[in-house]
This record gives structure tokens, C-alpha cells and sequence, in this order.
């Protein structure tokens, strides 16, 4: 049975607020080739897919801002 890979920095809305700002994304492996990033700024957060594309190289991709700004500006119904 394959067991389920954490990351704790990435997991949680709490702990990613938690880290701080910086301007590189921090990685977590989906798999072979494929990554998931967040990168923290002052205000809000990213959530950034990178792909490999060989010899060294990557593609990234932004997928918008993630949930400490949609939570804020989302309306009550």
C-alpha cells in the first residue's frame, strides 16, 4: 500500500501563513516531472504548477491567487 506524502508547510491555510514572504515558491512533488508551488508575498499567496520539460529546463504556470485573498473579498450570502 502506497502511503499518502505531507507536507506541512503547504498543507494547511495556518501554516501557510506562517511562512514567509519570498520571492521563489516552495515545491512539493506530484509526480515525476510535475510540482505544486506556493510563494507568500506581504499581502497574498500563489499557488504555481512547474513542469519539466528536460535537459534542466521548466514551464511554470501561475493558477491565481490563493485562498488568503478569495477569502476575503468572497460575499456572505
Amino acid at each position: 500500500m502506497t502511503r499518502t506524502v505531507r507536507d506541512a508547510t503547504l498543507e494547511s491555510r495556518s501554516a501557510r501563513l506562517r511562512m514567509t514572504p519570498s520571492a521563489k515558491p516552495r515545491y512539493r512533488a506530484i509526480e515525476a516531472g510535475l510540482h505544486l508551488g506556493y510563494r507568500r508575498s506581504k499581502t497574498s499567496g500563489k499557488r504555481i504548477v512547474r513542469f519539466y520539460l528536460g535537459k534542466g529546463r521548466y514551464e511554470l504556470e501561475t493558477l491565481g491567487l490563493a485562498d488568503e485573498r478569495r477569502i476575503q473579498t468572497e460575499p456572505s450570502y
